[in-house]
């Protein structure tokens, strides 16, 4: 909200109208003196340049502009935002992305699994402030691509930053689960969890992902597992990272379900089928407010200056307008 320190000093801009008044009252008027004392009865001498004309008035014009922005920076025109400030830590939630090809199956409407799963983590992630969210990414390994933080909008740029398959084809659910695990388990919040979004089965990785389960029951981290897709032949279209071919054809989409609904019952959670982006949303969205633990916070206004943009600008066309009155309409006089 633009504000401004001093609203009195904007009562000099009556000056402007003022001045137009007194000058077209002839109040106020150049002193001049005729350049000739006859009984001359013929026409006035006037001069009928376009060109003079055009930049006398550029000249009031850009004499009128500065005074406006002096006047403005006199009375220090601010931005007001509020800010919170947290004091305790909320609830910290770790997505497991699976980033593998087949992730690029269309049969979620018209969309990517992937793609409906970005729009379905944002969608959560914008609505629940307060909460801290992270992102692992899985292919073959798995890579922390953002720690858990409150910065919704560098979240955003990493999760759309994801490449399908720059991790390769594989899924190794066992090495992201620790990965998750690892950056969850020093966090001082009072509530955690793990989602994990994937649409195969562990094939990859030199961790079983009942052993990372394990560790994060130890932990007290429970994770919720969803297999995204349907079963069966699907659509697919890929971009490879590497070469940048582009791969479309069917898939013979499947996954595990006992093994996945394993992984959630280790730690208590749950296990849900989803396919419908309507499901992705709403389970996404419940999983993470039943887990929300509100932080305490208290609200600061933070104003930022803009006094020196209005004074430099009003220097600027000063300067401007001087330039053309001495180096270009003198020479006419």
């Amino acid at each position: 909200m633009i504000t401004f320190e001093n609203y009195y000093v904007l009562l000099l801009l009556l000056g402007i109208p003022l001045f137009i008044v007194l000058y077209k009252t002839n109040i106020i008027k150049k002193n001049a003196l005729p350049a000739l004392y006859t009984d001359w009865q013929g026409d006035i001498f006037s001069w009928k340049s376009k060109k003079v004309t055009f930049f006398k008035w550029v000249v009031i014009v850009f004499c009128a502009l500065s005074y406006i922005c002096a006047v403005i920076a006199m009375a220090n025109p601010r931005n007001t935002k509020y800010e919170k400030r947290y004091i305790s830590r909320g609830t910290e939630v770790m997505f497991i992305l699976d980033i593998s090809p087949s992730m690029a199956a269309m049969d979620l409407g018209n969309k990517g699994r992937i793609d409906c799963a970005r729009e379905t983590i944002m969608q959560v992630v914008n609505s629940m402030t307060g909460t801290a969210f992270g992102i692992i990414a899985i292919g073959t390994d798995a890579a922390c691509v953002m720690p858990p933080s409150l910065d919704t909008k560098l979240f955003e740029r990493r999760l759309y930053n994801i490449k399908l398959g720059e991790f390769g084809d594989g899924t190794a659910l066992g090495v992201g689960i620790s990965s998750a695990v690892f950056h969850l388990a020093s966090s001082m919040a009072p509530q955690k969890a793990i989602i994990l979004m994937t649409d195969g089965e562990n094939n990859a990785g030199t961790i079983h992902p009942y052993t990372a389960a394990k560790l994060a029951k130890e932990e007290k981290i429970p994770i919720y597992v969803m297999g995204i897709g349907t079963q069966g032949t699907v659509p697919i279209e890929y971009t490879d990272p590497v070469s940048g071919k582009i791969f479309s054809g069917f898939l013979d989409s499947k996954f595990d379900t006992e093994s996945l609904s394993k992984i959630a019952e280790i730690t208590n959670g749950s296990f849900y089928e989803i396919q419908a982006v309507e499901d992705l949303t709403n389970v996404t969205r419940a999983i993470v407010q039943n887990e929300s633990v509100v932080p305490h916070f208290y609200t600061v206004s933070v104003d930022t200056d803009f006094y020196r943009v209005f004074l430099t600008l009003a220097e600027i066309l000063a300067i401007f307008a001087w330039m053309i009155e001495t180096l270009y309409l003198r020479k006419f006089f």
